[in-house]
């Protein structure tokens, strides 16, 4: 008995995935061999890709998020490199040890 599904598929051909996502064909074959992207064969040779499937490709960038840490690790960063210029001008002006003694 053949199973059926409850909702109708939109099938896609390799073509227009590339298009739709403005990708290369080749990045939609390599994309499906990789597992990122399901596809279907119809008859003997032809590749098909599910609508649904090339929209859940895309997805929003979490860049700029409260929680991405981004702007702290930002911050972090530049604190270091201020701390690392002050010990090079304390070093050469032969300062760096003094505080040590």
């Amino acid at each position: 008995m053949p199973r059926t599904r409850t909702t109708p598929r939109n099938l896609r051909t390799v073509e227009f995935g590339a298009d739709y996502l403005k990708v290369s064909q080749r990045t939609i074959r390599r994309y499906i061999a990789d597992g990122l992207l399901p596809a279907h064969k119809v008859g003997g040779t032809l590749v098909r890709i599910d609508q649904a499937d090339l929209d859940a490709l895309i997805r929003p960038l979490a860049t700029g998020l409260p929680d991405s840490g981004f702007r702290e690790r930002r911050k972090r960063r530049q604190q270091d490199a201020t701390i690392s210029q002050a010990i090079e001008i304390l070093d050469a002006r032969g300062l760096a040890d003094a505080g040590e003694a």
